[in-house]
């Protein structure tokens, strides 16, 4: 099997000049380390290495149409355009940067993102034949595992509401299937929270209420 490696993310092609000098592994080891200075509590939670694997979700951030940008900077006028203008185009260009990777060596690729849950349409159309494996989420019929900054329903304050149990409900439900243990994870990309800035403390925190139980 093969996987992508966080400097081929970056570095597909190191040896042409447009890469610059030392293009390549070191150079982005070399990135990790300086960013491992300016925020040296972050390896705790999430290791970085520059040839340890990488979400693929680096590759269709190179196409400029990728929920990343959307999760990192509130820009609505460009959660509106991407919407408007779907994923196909950066899934294509997903697969032919994996071709060039690969090369005329054999074997499949493993590969691991979590946006492509909202983009599956686009994911099947580039690869017809891909296995997909969804990993610790609540199987349910309606197939809604999460919500992002795109879709989440706002009140006109910016707050938000979020239900989570097994009949539905209006606004944003997460159905649970019926089972009776799961987790919960709220991830942040480049805010006012995390471990970098330390600013936990200032800004509130979601919280989690008990309502009612089946």
């Amino acid at each position: 099997n093969l996987v992508l490696r966080s400097w081929q993310a970056v570095y597909p092609y190191p040896d042409h000049r447009a890469a610059g000098r030392r293009a390549g592994p070191d150079r982005v080891q070399s990135d990790f380390v300086l960013f491992q200075r300016i925020a040296p509590e972050l390896r705790k939670v999430h290791p970085q290495d520059a040839r340890a694997p990488q979400e693929c979700g680096e590759i269709t951030a190179h196409s400029f149409l990728s929920l990343r940008f959307d999760a990192t900077y509130d820009v609505p006028s460009y959660r509106r355009w991407l919407k408007q203008a779907g994923q196909h185009r950066a899934f294509r260009l997903h697969r032919r940067f994996l071709q060039h990777l690969q090369g005329e060596r054999g074997g499949r690729w493993v590969l691991k993102a979590p946006d492509h849950v909202f983009a599956m349409d686009e994911l099947r159309a580039a690869y017809p034949d891909a296995r997909i494996v969804i990993s610790e989420l609540v199987a349910n019929s309606v197939r809604r595992y999460g919500f992002t900054s795109e879709e989440i329903v706002r009140r006109s304050d910016g707050s938000f509401t979020v239900t989570v149990g097994p009949r539905a409900s209006a606004g944003n439900w997460l159905p649970t299937g019926g089972i009776e243990r799961y987790q919960i994870a709220l991830r942040f990309y480049d805010t006012a929270v995390g471990v970098a800035t330390k600013a936990g403390r200032e800004v509130p925190m979601p919280s989690i209420v008990t309502r009612s139980c089946p």
